[in-house]
């Protein structure tokens, strides 16, 4: 794929759900990949992102759905210093991975503007009040932030409401 289509920036395959790592991996061989959607791929792994820290530049990452990742695996995104966009929501649904600790770890991500955490289930998450401050102190060109059943409280709000940059 890599070499047939070398100029290929953005590549959707949302639900493809037989999908697995060697897929992604074959995907991380496209030098000019920006932008990859793989929403509800469920046969994506922690080794699916390993493979895909192969791409740096990438500005643009969506792996909502994508039951089988970790909080390793969220980690692994601190890679991508380019991101501008990620998209976590439902991310683990079978374990879960988006967490205080995970955020901390995401910190660096200083180009991060659009950001969606949360599940639709309040049990799947374990994002507290800690997150939410990580969030507002880590992301100051953060415009975009979707919040999705958190155990939040007043103070988390209250934090959010000082990121200047939020539009929505």
């Amino acid at each position: 794929l890599a070499q047939s289509l070398p100029a290929l920036q953005e590549v959707n395959i949302s639900g493809c759900v037989s999908v697995t790592d060697r897929g992604v991996y074959e995907l991380a061989q496209m030098a000019s990949l920006r932008s990859l959607e793989m929403p509800w791929c469920l046969k994506i792994t922690d080794m699916g992102l390993q493979a895909l820290t192969a791409q740096p530049k990438l500005k643009h990452l969506n792996i909502s759905g994508c039951q089988l990742i970790t909080e390793a695996g969220i980690s692994l995104l601190s890679h991508f210093v380019n991101l501008e966009s990620l998209n976590l929501l439902n991310t683990g649904y079978a374990k879960v991975c988006v967490t205080d600790a995970a955020l901390e770890k995401l910190s660096g991500l200083s180009n991060l503007s659009s950001l969606s955490i949360g599940s639709v289930h309040l049990q799947n998450t374990h994002t507290s009040d800690a997150g939410i401050l990580t969030i507002a102190r880590s992301f100051p060109k953060m415009k975009q932030l979707c919040l999705m059943w958190l155990d939040i409280s007043n103070d988390a709000v209250y934090a959010l409401s000082k990121m200047q940059s939020l539009t929505s």
